[in-house]
């Protein structure tokens, strides 16, 4: 069973997907927003070696932190990171021209996070370890965004859009990025470590007229 999770923060609608365990069901989750957590809460201990495995998997958290990897000051008091669940005091810069991007492991799971200046990306690490990759898009005034977290296995990934070419892009410090895309992506594909992956992406609902102002977590449909 899979739950469509979206979120309306400042004027970004946010889409992912969640997956739910069902008793006697086999899923594989993909991408999820944070407000569905599906990693679930862990020991310390667990946190300490799920930490310890992943930096393993990906480049950009097996470098030292420097200052430089501390999220800027607008993006750390956003209203996606009230809750806690990324632990920005560990998180890594990815992506330094075009949009802000940094990787950061759950506060209380075994799980990773993609943080962007409007979406939070959160993915347990046994998902990413068997799929490879995790992508997610928003949309805006702007267009549409497509980004997400890679493991060290995956070197790109490949978007398609309703209407319009498909577009190839490069995996670069453990996350991609494509910004302002016009049409809205409806799926995105990458070699994984187990072979090839599909990731079919939900067309975003309506946002209600007239419902204020619109914050994190404003809007979740199943």
């Amino acid at each position: 069973m899979t739950k469509k999770i979206m979120l309306v923060v400042g004027a970004t609608l946010v889409v992912a997907i969640a997956a739910v365990a069902l008793a006697g069901a086999t899923v594989k989750p993909h991408a999820r927003a944070h407000a569905a957590q599906l990693a679930p809460a862990a020991s310390p201990v667990a946190i300490t070696q799920a930490r310890a495995t992943m930096r393993t998997r990906f480049g950009a958290l097996r470098r030292a932190r420097t200052a430089e990897d501390a999220l800027t000051t607008a993006v750390a008091s956003s209203p996606i990171l009230a809750d806690g669940v990324a632990d920005v005091a560990d998180s890594r810069a990815v992506r330094a021209t075009g949009s802000g991007a940094w990787i950061a492991p759950q506060t209380a799971a075994t799980g990773t996070c993609l943080v962007r200046p409007d979406s939070l990306n959160c993915v347990p690490d046994d998902y990413l370890a068997e799929h490879g990759a995790a992508p997610a898009y928003t949309k805006n005034a702007t267009g549409y965004t497509v980004s997400g977290m890679a493991t060290d296995a995956v070197a790109s990934v490949t978007v398609k859009f309703d209407g319009a070419p498909q577009q190839e892009v490069a995996v670069s410090n453990n996350a991609f990025v494509l910004l302002g895309a016009s049409a809205r992506p409806t799926d995105v594909s990458w070699n994984g470590p187990n072979g090839p992956e599909h990731f079919p992406l939900p067309e975003p609902p309506a946002v209600p007229e007239n419902q204020g102002p619109p914050t994190a977590q404003s809007l979740t449909t199943p």
